[in-house]
């Protein structure tokens, strides 16, 4: 058990620095510059419950993802992060970050529960991001727009609550209920998308060194 729980936190350090594991290496030093316009995150809503979303303002989401790319971009070899400098090595230009809630209907399919045909209506939270990288010497953009993606969603679960253990129910996990996300989700996730977003533009700098 104790080698399972230690594999399982292995896997999820794994996870978590994925980003890190994947950036390119920088061979020299470069200056960065990061640029966005005032106003470049959307906010949509597709769900007929929100719950997420409206939880943040705009500017609590550009916040959220600059602070995070710019904090990966700090901790990554041979890049210094200068948002003053007049004469930098290349840009980053922020062009969007979205975040969506919409949702979707899952039905239970359990024969043996009393929830079996019973649908439940959930929701899905998404951010997504867009920025291109520029050489500043030549004002020209190098490759293709650099991007990413992360969603979470609500699931349906059977398992055992704290309440069920302590009053000795669900014993066969015939019960189901809904399983919400964390009422920040929509905030860390444009903080994700901001920080594994510097896999491709590490990729796209030191393609340009070559």
């Amino acid at each position: 058990m104790k080698q399972l729980k230690k594999f399982i936190l292995i896997l999820a350090a794994i996870a978590f620095s994925q980003c890190t594991l994947f950036k390119k290496d920088i061979k020299r030093p470069v200056v960065v510059k990061i640029v966005a316009p005032e106003n470049y995150a959307n906010t949509s809503i597709n769900a007929n419950y929100p719950k997420y979303v409206d939880a943040n303002a705009q500017n609590q989401y550009q916040s959220k993802f600059i602070e995070n790319l710019i904090s990966e971009g700090k901790i990554t070899k041979n890049i210094t992060i200068d948002n003053e400098s007049i004469s930098p090595d290349y840009i980053i230009e922020v062009k969007s970050l979205a975040i969506n809630e919409s949702d979707f209907s899952q039905t239970v399919s359990d024969a043996k529960s009393e929830f079996n045909g019973q649908t439940f209506l959930l929701n899905k939270v998404e951010a997504s991001c867009d920025v291109i990288c520029i050489d500043a010497k030549t004002n020209k953009q190098i490759g293709f727009g650099c991007g990413n993606t992360k969603s979470r969603q609500e699931k349906i679960k059977n398992n055992r609550t704290l309440g069920d253990l302590v009053v000795g129910s669900n014993k066969d996990r015939k019960t189901y209920r809904e399983k919400t996300l964390r009422t920040d989700i929509a905030i860390d996730l444009a903080g994700d998308v901001g920080r594994r977003v510097w896999v491709p533009i590490t990729k796209r700098i030191r393609k340009s060194l070559k």
